[in-house]
């Protein structure tokens, strides 16, 4: 998980770097490959460190977790389109910057492995 999440989010950084063709070509499938673990893999992952019991409750958390993601993106994305005097492209910066802040969020996790 932290690989995809790592690939996806530098992935992200090249549309905010440049918008020459050859590199937003490579980085594609790369951003895709990324973002398909990262929005596939986490419930499978959470699934065996739930405790017996309160699968419902954990279930119920992890969807809220990924609902504020989802609302707060947008917001976060249109603040820096304003900061940035009109410029779109730092909408990338905002999800990049998210996704490997995700990173070091799951490093207490690494004893579970």
């Amino acid at each position: 998980m932290r690989w995809s999440l790592a690939l996806y989010g530098l992935g992200l950084l090249v549309p905010f770097a440049t918008t020459a063709t050859a590199p937003l070509l490579v980085a594609v499938p790369l951003i895709a490959f990324g973002g398909g673990v990262t929005m596939s893999l986490p419930y499978a992952l959470l699934i065996p460190m739930m405790p017996a019991g309160a699968h419902g409750a954990v279930t119920g958390l992890y969807s809220l977790s990924r609902g504020i993601g989802i609302s707060l993106g947008p917001l976060l994305g249109g603040v820096a389109i304003q900061a940035a005097g009109g410029d779109y492209r730092w909408v990338w910066l905002v999800c990049s910057a998210a996704i490997i802040a995700s990173i070091l969020a799951m490093r207490p996790l690494r004893d579970a492995e």
